[in-house]
């Protein structure tokens, strides 16, 4: 995972400022506004912003206090089919974000993907470049830090809207060693939610930690030797596996139970 900032100051007090979230109803947003509170961060969670009037003065501050973690934008597989539609969900809500609070905010989380770093190119991928970009302008344009986060695809036992592999292998009756992906040459890079987290918190402030939150590593490869690592996972003891395939196989056995 890349972690691009822009400037490696901290809060000197070891404490966040107002948090503002924008994307909590989405996948990303809601696992981290849930895992957020639960620390007992103050979390505010920005409303859908029209295209037009500039009434959200709730959240504005002086002297820049605002710490913003943006969560918005559609993912591959979604209604959006071309550059344009895919920019209309991921880069236009942060032109609007900015023109609002750009002068109020004090950091700005970004959450990418870890596919803008592969080449691939895409409708999908052309507009988070695109997002990037913005983020990376705005920082210079208002002066405050940010964060690019290229994240893996995170994993929870928040079902997604669409198929997906992890739904494919969960509503197999065959054993993980014997299940066939659609297409087993394709690259794949996860994470845990506990990764996804870390990141953002790091990301918030290089003096805070919490240690109750796991460490973990991500996993990357071919979707072939993810099942491959999975079965073999399956039959090692949890003390001794991989501790991101441990957590999806927890993820799969659970909507196994449930299906």
């Amino acid at each position: 995972m890349k972690m691009t900032h822009s400037d490696d100051s901290s809060n000197p007090e070891g404490e966040f400022p107002r948090i503002v979230l924008a994307g909590a109803t989405g996948f990303l947003g809601s696992i981290l506004l849930a895992n957020l509170e639960e620390l007992g961060l103050a979390v505010n969670c920005l409303p859908r912003i029209p295209d037009s009037g500039k009434d959200h003065n709730q959240y504005t501050q002086s002297d820049r206090e605002i710490v913003f973690v943006n969560c918005i934008g559609v993912t591959p597989g979604e209604s959006p089919k071309t550059v344009e539609e895919y920019e209309m969900s991921n880069v236009r809500p942060l032109n609007r974000i900015f023109d609002i609070y750009g002068d109020k905010i004090k950091k700005f989380v970004h959450c990418s993907t870890w596919l803008t770093e592969e080449g691939e190119k895409n409708a999908y991928v052309s507009s988070k470049i695109s997002a990037e970009n913005l983020v990376k302008k705005a920082t210079e344009f208002y002066g405050f830090e940010s964060a690019v986060l290229n994240l893996p695809t995170i994993w929870s036992k928040k079902k997604y809207k669409n198929p997906s592999l992890l739904h494919d292998i969960c509503s197999s009756n065959l054993a993980i060693s014997e299940f066939q992906p659609k297409n087993p040459h394709s690259k794949v890079k996860i994470g845990t939610e506990e990764f996804f987290i870390n990141a953002v918190l790091e990301s918030l402030s290089s003096e805070f930690r919490f240690d109750g939150l796991a460490s973990t590593e991500t996993w990357e490869g071919k979707t072939n030797d993810l099942i491959s690592d999975l079965a073999l996972t399956q039959s090692l003891d949890a003390a001794h596996t991989n501790h991101t395939l441990y957590k999806l196989l927890q993820i799969i056995n659970f909507w196994k139970s449930v299906a």
